[in-house]
């Protein structure tokens, strides 16, 4: 019985090895590559700076606070899985950059795993193995990776992934469980409930599997239902939020517009990603504009179709996902930006599974082929993220007439000591090309006051507090001219209306604090430092405040 046992073994191990070397794209090889090459790929993020809002989290006082991983799940914050994550990062790492980019990294690399394992249940193996290395090596996929900011994206869709495995697996309470998480990492993965009720539909032809999961889905479509209206809560009290119907000239059917002409950028970004842009200048549909309403004649004809032929052809239903999976953030609810590359990431899984039926037919040394220039283009894009400099050089190069990428690239060269004739050049070409944009003539000030030039310095702040003649940034700027110049009453009552409109703003009290001690105002300099109440500060704000009581 021993040798017979041990023949039929060596015979089974020689079966599998056999297997192995003849279908390499049927076994564990090719996840194990496909990841690998995700790794090598997106590795120059791990050694890239901050960007844009990456630098906000530093000032977050809920996120700084030793108390912060209970105050992220406040009813006014969204995601507040994903500022775990990041209050966790700051505990563990400090500032260094290296290990958030680690974290966002590895959650793309646990993503891919998991698309991998997901695709081979729902598609057969040629096309699994397409869509994962699309999904896993695509340049659109750099954003979300390189931009810390972005990391609410990757971990949303990371629990998106759990809760369709365990849906496919048959434990669909636990999937609720997973999508409930998605929801409190970013609210744009409400539609996955119908993404997956549709897909279910359509591969099984019945909805007798109702009856065993009619209570969990409904529990994911309840779940999506109060996301939606904690964000609009949050948004409702939050300055600033991006998000909303509140957004200016950015109404609600002239943004749902916009987004024909959107999604026909993000498909084209697709097929063709050499051109990728941080900050893409995509100006505003008008509501008589033939252009995009043709946009949505013609994504209107293709939703048909893909509707059609999935009743026909259930491995076609993967564009009609991609549609549902992106109506969240290309819809009717208005965002400040009308376009951006991380939210195609959630997006992008189904759509893979789109390419994979349409490329599951090509040889092998050609999707071979494929997947190098996808893994070179990728790996030369997460250069670009390596500092904010090279970003924003690349931004500009892409979206000359945009003022915000000229504004931040001048940023990033105070930061590295840059010289002051770029900057100023760059600040004035924002200048002109926005000449009442109060955000340009607020960093044009910035630039003054700090070189000395305080009375041109008051003329932008002028112009700031122009356009916004309560914010209280825009007022503690003009303070802070008329402080320069000698004008200290001026100064003392700029700063007063500021705390005013604003009690917590860290800015107007500490300038506050400076003139009170520049005064011999005591008294009225301690008064300020104790805040006001419910007002919050970063430890190095605090530290601030006390520290003027001592001049």
């Amino acid at each position: 019985m021993l040798l017979t046992y041990s023949a039929r073994s060596r015979a089974t191990v020689v079966e599998l090895l056999d297997r192995f070397h003849a279908n390499p794209w049927h076994s564990m090889r090719a996840p194990i590559v496909i990841t690998v090459g995700a790794l090598l790929a997106f590795s120059p993020t791990l050694l890239s700076s901050f960007h844009f809002d990456d630098y906000s989290l530093f000032s977050d006082p809920v996120v700084t606070s030793s108390s912060g991983w209970w105050e992220v799940f406040r009813l006014e914050r969204t995601r507040p899985l994903t500022y775990l994550t990041f209050w966790l990062n700051l505990r563990i790492g400090g500032d260094d950059p290296l290990g958030y980019h680690v974290v966002n990294l590895a959650m793309h690399l646990a993503a891919v795993w998991l698309a991998w394992s997901i695709f081979r249940k729902v598609a057969d193996p040629n096309v699994a193995v397409v869509a994962a290395a699309v999904f896993a090596l695509h340049p659109l996929q750099t954003e979300p990776v390189a931009y810390i900011f972005a990391r609410a994206t990757l971990l949303a869709s990371l629990f998106c992934l759990l809760s369709w495995k365990d849906w496919l697996d048959g434990r669909p309470w636990r999937a609720a469980a997973f999508f409930g998480a998605a929801l409190l990492a970013k609210e744009e993965a409400m539609a996955f409930p119908l993404f997956l009720f549709v897909e279910w539909i359509y591969r099984r032809h019945d909805v007798s599997w109702l009856r065993d999961r009619v209570k969990p889905l409904s529990a994911m479509f309840a779940l999506a239902a109060l996301a939606t209206s904690r964000l609009f809560y949050a948004e409702s009290v939050t300055k600033g939020a991006g998000i909303g119907f509140e957004l200016g000239e950015i109404t609600p059917a002239r943004y749902l517009l916009t987004q024909g002409r959107v999604i026909w950028e993000y498909l084209g970004l697709v097929a063709w990603p050499a051109v990728l842009n941080f900050d893409r200048g995509f100006p505003l549909s008008e509501l008589g504009e033939f252009t995009a309403w043709l946009a949505w004649i013609f994504l209107a004809a293709v939703i048909a179709t893909s509707v059609w032929f999935a009743g026909r052809h259930p491995q076609t239903y993967w564009l009609l996902g991609f549609f549902i999976l992106l109506a969240p953030t290309s819809s009717v609810v208005p965002l400040a930006d009308l376009i951006a590359e991380r939210r195609m990431y959630l997006p992008m899984l189904s759509l893979s599974l789109a390419i994979g039926v349409l490329l599951k037919r090509t040889p092998r040394p050609v999707l071979f082929a494929i997947g190098l220039v996808l893994c070179g283009l990728s790996f030369q894009r997460s250069l670009v993220w390596q500092t904010e400099e090279t970003l924003w050089r690349d931004t500009i190069e892409k979206s000359p007439s945009k003022v915000r990428p000229k504004l931040q690239l001048a940023r990033a060269l105070e930061a590295t000591r840059g010289t002051g004739a770029e900057r100023l050049a760059l600040l004035r070409q924002a200048k002109t090309l926005a000449p009442n944009d109060g955000e340009a003539a607020t960093e044009l000030g910035v630039f003054y006051l700090k070189t000395g030039n305080a009375e041109y310095a008051l003329a932008e702040f002028q112009l700031a507090l122009g356009s916004a003649p309560s914010d209280a940034q825009a007022l503690t700027n003009y303070g802070a001219a008329l402080y320069s110049l000698g004008d200290i009453g001026q100064a003392s009552a700029a700063f007063d209306r500021a705390l005013r409109s604003d009690p917590c703003h860290f800015d107007a009290r500490n300038n506050s604090i400076l003139l009170a001690n520049a005064l011999g105002r005591t008294d009225r300099a301690v008064q300020l430092s104790r805040a006001a109440p419910g007002c919050r500060y970063t430890p190095e704000q605090r530290a601030a405040l006390a520290a003027r009581l001592s001049y």
